[in-house]
């Protein structure tokens, strides 16, 4: 390989790995000053609920957090933050919380041995 070649490619990577730190470091200030005050300092929930889960209600995928924090939730306190955050710090604060999970939100979930209701039971 050509050295010429071989600089660029760990400049990239440098770059990338710097980009990265940076785009986190944004998230997590965004996060401490427009969530943290009801989703708690670490993610641990207050008046709202926690951010570091694995049952998710509205959704667990990057997607669902996106639209959640744009848009809100209805029929919750969660409101929408699109007329106050711009795309590039909700696209940050959702990396953010998606990076601090213990359990990937990308894992898929297994299907219950058993479902239940008041007429039904289905077992697999």
């Amino acid at each position: 390989m050509q050295p010429g070649i071989l600089m660029r490619m760990v400049l990239t990577g440098l770059l990338c790995v710097l980009s990265e730190l940076l785009y986190s470091q944004i998230g997590k200030q965004v996060y401490t000053a427009y969530c943290a005050g009801c989703h708690g300092q670490q993610l641990q929930g207050g008046q709202a609920g926690k951010l570091i889960k694995s049952d998710w209600i509205y959704g667990r995928h990057r997607n669902d957090l996106m639209r959640n924090v744009r848009y809100g939730v209805p029929n919750t306190d969660m409101s929408g933050w699109r007329k106050i955050l711009k795309t590039s710090q909700i696209d940050s604060v959702v990396n953010y919380i998606i990076r601090s999970q213990k359990t990937p939100l990308e894992t898929r979930k297994s299907l219950p041995a058993k479902l239940a209701t008041r007429k039904y039971a289905i077992s697999i």
